[in-house]
């Protein structure tokens, strides 16, 4: 293989095909093909390989590059993701499996993946265009694409076929996106994912910006927040809860209080989490996976 000039690489084989698929079986090569070819391939023809068959008639209905198989291959990580998500968190809502979700399709996650299981090796494209995360996360997307319809086509299972191998290739980034939520400090998103939960009653901003002697803008972020002592309470002992809507719900509110936090920073954002943060820990509430 030459990664620094594309075009003399040949068009993935059978054999490679297997070997990345594995135990999966490739049928139509020229899916793959498709999905592995960059539109800017085209942008020297002279030096590409177009007595290739594939090269001057492509696929009959993907064409001869990744766009179309990628515009279906985007849909169909995002599908298998869900189906994935919802049996190994039977329990979690529809917020936290769309968190871990966005965790794991991540540009630099496919990217990366392209890259683990060896498709850059077989990339056709413009030599002078760098190998982008975005353009490795779109092959990847088009690869999965090209293997579902190689599998719908032929076994008419394309969506299970995608499934595992989204679960053996994906497995290693759903380890690494918990551990990144279980560390977040996104501690403004906390708060409000707090709010609708009914844990806090109600949360209200006011934003201000102020000069300082040296002419520098700073940001105020007040955060007003009202909450009942009874379901902080009830959320500390049962935050694990796969009801918590619906059980802190039928919690009694018997006492209702109220903490104003005010911080200032250099930015609205990083003032809003100064806030958030400081909150929590009035509360006494740690940041957790709900």
């Amino acid at each position: 293989m030459n990664p620094h000039n594309p075009y003399e690489n040949p068009p993935i084989s059978r054999q490679d095909l297997e070997r990345i698929l594995f135990p999966l079986r490739p049928r139509d090569l020229t899916l793959y093909w498709a999905a592995l070819t960059h539109a800017s391939a085209y942008n020297n023809i002279s030096d590409f390989p177009v007595s290739h068959p594939f090269y001057r008639e492509g696929h009959p209905i993907y064409g001869n590059n990744f766009e179309k198989l990628e515009f279906l291959g985007d849909s169909i990580i995002h599908a298998c993701l869900a189906s994935i998500l919802i049996r190994l968190f039977p329990t979690r809502d529809e917020g936290f499996l769309s968190r871990v979700r966005i965790g794991v399709e991540q540009k630099s996650g496919l990217a990366e993946l392209c890259r683990k299981v060896g498709l850059v090796d077989f990339i056709k494209k413009d030599p002078a265009i760098p190998y982008s995360d975005d353009m490795l996360e779109n092959v990847f997307e088009g690869f999965v694409g090209a293997l579902f319809e190689d599998q719908q086509l032929f076994l008419s299972c394309g969506i299970q076929k995608c499934t595992d191998f989204i679960w053996r290739t994906l497995k290693a980034r759903f380890d690494n996106v918990l551990h990144e939520l279980r560390v977040d400090n996104n501690f403004k998103d906390f708060v409000v994912r707090l709010k609708a939960k009914r844990v806090l009653e109600s949360i209200h901003w006011k934003h201000t910006s102020s000069k300082t002697m040296n002419t520098k803008i700073v940001h105020t972020a007040e955060l007003v927040c009202t909450f009942s002592t009874e379901r902080i309470e009830f959320f500390k002992q049962h935050s694990r809860d796969p009801n918590l809507l619906e059980a802190i719900q039928s919690v009694p509110v018997v006492h209702t209080m109220s903490r104003t936090v005010r911080k200032s920073a250099k930015t609205i954002s990083e003032a809003e989490q100064s806030a958030s943060r400081e909150l929590l820990e009035i509360l006494n509430i740690e940041m957790q996976l709900i």
